[in-house]
């Protein structure tokens, strides 16, 4: 009978884990931008463009994948601010604070 009410608690928090959100068993890697400069910047990922993000605004590139890659932060003259060599382990994030645009 022990046996039994542990093969059912067991179950029971199996099916409860499944039941939580998607970010718990997030393997995906995402880069948050944070821009706390006073400039509008184009952000490149590995030399694609993500997005352009406005002065004190916060971003996200989502499931970029593990490995190597390149962040390069542009000014509107299409000069480069800032640049990053990251490496990302499956499921890790990187945030990314820009404070400063020259």
């Amino acid at each position: 009978m022990r046996r039994f009410a542990s093969l059912v608690a067991v179950l029971v928090l199996a099916i409860s884990l499944s039941a939580c959100n998607d970010h718990f068993w997030d393997e995906e890697c995402d880069i948050v931008v944070i821009n706390g400069s006073s400039c509008r910047l184009r952000i490149l990922v590995d030399g694609w463009e993500a997005f352009i993000i406005r002065p004190d605004d916060t971003r996200t590139v989502d499931d970029v994948g593990r490995g190597r890659h390149t962040l390069e932060a542009l000014d509107e003259d299409d000069r480069i601010i800032e640049r990053r060599n990251i490496n990302l382990d499956r499921g890790e994030d990187y945030y990314w604070y820009i404070q400063h645009c020259r």
